[in-house]
């Protein structure tokens, strides 16, 4: 069974019912409608950290070709998001493939002029309802029909620039050949490399899923490294003090920690006397500044992400253990527009 098939919760949904029960309840809908779209062949417009992100775990962490999953486009003038996304919405609701003159994204204007109304900007107005319709039209064909072209070509994969194709590729290399990162990346006589595993445990009533990067098995010291690949557009150096805490890090740690230990092959090795060593990010720069970094969670940080605590600086964080334990409120209660705290209470402390 591949993990989407899985009927279960995973770390990256719960963990955002910190940001409020209805944040949680967004979340959900947005995976499901992702994976709806995705199966009824639907192209959505992905943030570039993310097309940066899925890539290079891919050429780390999967062993099925690139070209299978990612469409490389040549060098063209991307149009804007604003734009990509009416030429996805006329891509995906306007386009007919079996018509044999293949039409031209200049041979849908109605279309052009139906998205653009369509696709609000930040001041919640169609794109370029101020223009004339002739011109918003030859705007939209002069700077995408070669997007749309290659969106034809590209049915089914996602699609990344040739610049940040190569970005990708110098990531991947420079993590492979750094002293540090690259002793988790290469099969030896000694070393296997597990890609992709795939866990699932119970607590607290809870079932939850999760899909791993990597576990590096060092069989000769009998060691067992869980491993994430983490891109950043900031200077590796920042990883703590930026992205770790602010995107809860920590609870990925203490999460997969958790399922990798009730991974049945790790499980196996477990009984023959290996241990699982603390979850490490392999952290690099996805400009290419900088080498690749290794960070090591501590007994402290993976406790914290599984019972919430007091950071170093005073900081207060709720872990998984509070998660759950607001998940099952809402669930349970049914009221999903405010925080437990406000339905117990009718009223939110202002703390200092």
């Amino acid at each position: 069974m591949s993990y989407k098939e899985i009927q279960a919760m995973n770390q990256s949904l719960l963990k955002t019912i910190l940001k409020g029960p209805r944040k949680f309840l967004e979340t959900q809908e947005k995976y499901l409608l992702q994976e709806e779209n995705k199966a009824n062949g639907i192209r959505e417009v992905i943030p570039k950290h993310f097309i940066f992100g899925s890539a290079l775990d891919h050429m780390l962490t999967e062993d099925t070709d690139f070209e299978d999953v990612f469409y490389i486009m040549e060098d063209i003038d991307k149009p804007s998001d604003t734009v990509c996304g009416i030429i996805n919405m006329i891509f995906n609701e306007y386009y007919e493939p079996q018509i044999e003159t293949k039409q031209s994204l200049g041979s849908l204007s109605g279309a052009i002029l139906d998205c653009a109304a369509r696709i609000a900007t930040k001041d919640g107005i169609g794109y370029g309802q101020s223009w004339k319709p002739d011109t918003l039209v030859n705007k939209i064909v002069e700077g995408g029909s070669a997007y749309f072209e290659q969106l034809k070509e590209s049915v089914g994969k996602t699609i990344i620039t040739r610049e940040e194709y190569s970005r990708v590729v110098i990531a991947a290399a420079g993590l492979k050949s750094d002293p540090h990162t690259s002793f988790y990346l290469k099969k030896t006589k000694d070393i296997e490399i597990i890609k992709k595993p795939i866990f699932q445990f119970t607590f607290q009533g809870i079932n939850f899923k999760g899909e791993g990067d990597l576990i590096t098995i060092d069989h000769k010291n009998k060691k067992i490294y869980p491993l994430d690949i983490k891109s950043i557009g900031t200077d590796v150096l920042t990883f703590q003090s930026q992205s770790f805490h602010k995107h809860r890090y920590d609870i990925q740690a203490a999460f997969y920690s958790k399922g990798i230990n009730e991974y049945p092959p790790v499980k196996e090795l477990i009984e023959k006397g290996y241990n699982v060593e603390y979850f490490k990010f392999l952290v690099v720069n996805s400009n290419n500044i900088g080498l690749p970094m290794v960070y090591t969670t501590t007994h402290e940080t993976i406790r914290l992400g599984q019972l919430g605590g007091i950071r170093s600086n005073g900081t207060k964080l709720e872990g998984i253990t509070q998660c759950i334990k607001r998940y099952k409120y809402h669930l349970e209660s049914g009221n999903w527009d405010h925080l437990a705290e406000y339905y117990e209470c009718g009223e939110l402390i202002l703390e200092v």
